[in-house]
């Protein structure tokens, strides 16, 4: 091969796996219980403004990750509490799913730590939270990062609210 053809090749090569190193925002979870996992997600972030939530979603094929940000008025870093339930703000919800040998596993947080660090045209935070599923005992430990991603205002993740009031 001669000199010319090899750089070529070469600038290609880097070419491709540059592309492939910079596929956009991405979240990542790990879960640890009677399953353990750990995956990086392509994410988005949407602001259903005015007054919120915040809804971060993470998925690839089967595997999800979602999360909601419930703030008491506007989006600020602070530690918001993961609640299974209510209408209490501020808080947070999350749930992650993916495929099993059988069955899809769905698991929905209860109890657990929301920690927004950076808030504003890009939010950067992580979860620690318990989660479980019905009909299986136990919880499962679900962490997840997230840095620098671009938020988006209103649209199809804000339901039927489509971020506005």
């Amino acid at each position: 091969m001669n000199g010319v053809l090899a750089r070529r090749c070469a600038a290609g090569v880097v070419a491709t796996c540059c592309g492939a190193c910079s596929r956009g925002p991405t979240v990542t979870v790990r879960w640890a219980g009677l399953d353990t996992a750990s995956v990086s997600l392509p994410a988005r972030a949407t602001w259903c403004a005015p007054g919120g939530p915040l809804v971060l979603i993470a998925e690839s094929n089967d595997t999800g990750f979602g999360m909601v940000l419930y703030p008491a008025d506007r989006l600020v870093p602070g530690s918001y509490p993961v609640t299974g339930a209510g209408t209490k703000v501020p808080r947070g919800a999350a749930a992650v799913r993916w495929p099993g040998k059988s069955a899809m596993n769905d698991y929905s947080a209860i109890e657990g730590t929301i920690t927004l660090e950076r808030a504003g045209a890009q939010v950067s935070g992580a979860l620690e939270a318990n989660a479980t599923t019905p009909g299986t005992p136990g919880t499962l430990r679900v962490t997840a990062r997230f840095a620098g991603l671009p938020v988006a205002s209103g649209g199809a993740d804000c339901g039927a609210r489509g971020g506005v009031d």
